[in-house]
């Protein structure tokens, strides 16, 4: 997780340990963050400006937004504020992911970073209708 994050203000850290007769422990933590700059997936733009919660449970991972900010090549901010991530099961690898996005700024701007790697969204689209 620390690789995805370039600087960030944590609060609110819980970490918690379940153990039962015979199973393998299962860990959770949870985090508040602010002023963050970091990137939810390899090769996904970097998010900015960002404050929202962090969960990990039993490996699946979710990271909930309540700001943050992405900007396209032409540094035209999109505002992101909203959106969530989510990954199933943290030990496949690549890992699957749920994105949600929730999206303020100008559509050639969207759809620049949509078209990104690792989404891809438009490329994938078009290739559906062909």
């Amino acid at each position: 997780m620390a690789d995805h994050f370039e600087h960030s203000k944590l609060f609110d850290i819980s970490m918690q340990t379940e153990l039962e007769n015979g199973l393998a422990p299962k860990l959770s933590w949870s985090f508040a963050f602010s002023e963050a700059s970091f990137a939810p997936l390899k090769a996904f733009p970097l998010i900015e400006q960002a404050a929202g919660h962090f969960v990990s449970r039993d490996y699946a991972t979710t990271v909930f937004l309540e700001e943050g900010v992405i900007f396209d090549d032409k540094g035209k901010a999109i505002d992101i504020s909203g959106s969530s991530f989510f990954i199933k099961d943290s030990r496949i690898k690549p890992s699957p992911a749920q994105i949600l996005i929730n999206a303020d700024g100008a559509l050639r701007s969207m759809s620049n970073v949509l078209n990104k790697p690792p989404l891809k969204l438009l490329d994938r689209v078009q290739q559906l209708s062909l």
